[in-house]
Parts: C-alpha cells; structure tokens; sequence
C-alpha cells in the first residue's frame, strides 16, 4: 500500500502601495521587511513597514483582520490568502506643506522657518516657489507668463518657464476672461509643469485674458 504525505500551503500575498496621501499630493516612499509571494499555513509572520528617506508611514490597509498592529509592523498567522497595503506619505511642513525632501537640495535646517522664508528675496517664499515650481535660489524664476502671440495654424500660444519641479505638484491651470472689468474667469486648460519651457496652445477666438493658476496651493 502506498501512502503519501502533503503539506498545505496557502499563498500570502503582500501588496505596497505607494499611496497618495491627502488632497496635497503627498506621496511617500518606502518597502516592506517581506516580499509577495507563498507562505506555509501556520507560520507566524511579522511585516516591517520602512519609510523612505523624508518619509513617514501612514498605516495598513487591506486584509487586515485577525492581525495585531504596532505602528510600521504587522503579525498575524498565515491563515489564507491575504493582501496588505502599506501607505507612506512625505514629511511636509506645517507651513504650506513643502516636502523636507524638495528643501533638502537647498537646506537641512529647521524645515518650518525654510518654507516662510524667500532665500532669492523675489517677492515669493519658498512655499510658493515650491507649488509655483520655481527655483527658490533664483530671482528670475518665479511663475509669469513670458511669451504671447499667434504661431502657424491660426492658433494662440502662452509659454512660461519652470525650474526645479517636483513632479508630485498639481497641473497648471489656465484661465482666460474677455473682459477684466465684468465677468469671471473661465477654465480653458491645464498643463503638467516640466522644467524649462512650458507652452499652451489655443485657437484664436477673439480678445482674450489669459492667467496661470497654481490649483492645489494650501
């Protein structure tokens, strides 16, 4: 008679998410002390979440029932298929919510006092530097339109410029109005910043007012 002997196994499936966190865009980063992939059923298991350098952990999600949470780990016995997400979000000010990470090129001092304080003395704080996506050590880079005219094909073009962009910043928005004296001013279209030039094109349709608008700025 032959007898054969198996050992169940069942799969623990651990997800990290690197989750967006807030209206700000406040993403983080960071990893997990174990990888996706196959458990054996009864083994006890401990995840460690590990924040990225400027960056703070926020909690778990997911399956997270029959587990026991102390701040960045979880424990639990493997008992099926189970999926876990991490959240990080970057350290911000308070002032603003300037990512340390962003300051840090320029700084590694009291991060609060850098956000309010406008190192290019250009008339704009480092915050608004920041959400504009300027350079705050340059004194002619701050968030203007530069260039207006018609190109080929009967359109219209705006151009500006940016410097330093976080890529976690929100679009630009562009906002036109006929008349300044009555009226609002009217969504026409939006731009993902990138360093250097940035141009919008529009077709021509009359006198127009045009104005760039940071969307997300606290």
């Amino acid at each position: 008679m032959q007898m054969t002997t198996s050992k169940m196994i069942t799969s623990l499936v651990v997800l990290l998410t690197m989750a967006l966190a807030g209206t700000s865009q406040a993403a983080g980063t960071g990893t997990l002390s174990h990888a996706s992939g196959w458990y054996n059923a009864g083994s006890p298991i401990t995840i460690t979440a590990i924040p990225g350098t400027y960056s703070q952990f926020d909690g778990w999600s997911g399956d997270t029932a029959s587990t026991t949470v102390a701040v960045e780990q979880i424990s639990f016995t493997v008992d099926g298929a189970r999926s876990l997400t991490a959240t990080f979000s970057s350290d911000r000010t308070t002032n603003g919510l300037v990512p340390y990470e962003w300051l840090a090129t320029w700084t590694n001092m009291n991060w609060e006092a850098s956000a309010t304080n406008d190192w290019d003395r250009d008339g704009f704080t480092n915050e608004e530097e920041y959400w504009s996506g300027t350079d705050p050590m340059n004194s002619a880079s701050f968030l203007q339109i530069s260039g207006a005219g018609r190109q080929d094909g009967g359109m219209f073009r705006l151009s500006w410029s940016h410097a330093n962009v976080d890529p976690r910043i929100p679009p630009i928005v562009i906002e036109r109005r006929t008349n300044l004296l009555s009226g609002v001013w009217e969504y026409a279209g939006e731009l993902n910043p990138t360093n250097g030039i940035n141009a919008y094109a529009t077709s021509l349709s009359g006198y127009c007012y045009y104005r760039l608008v940071i969307t997300n700025a606290p």
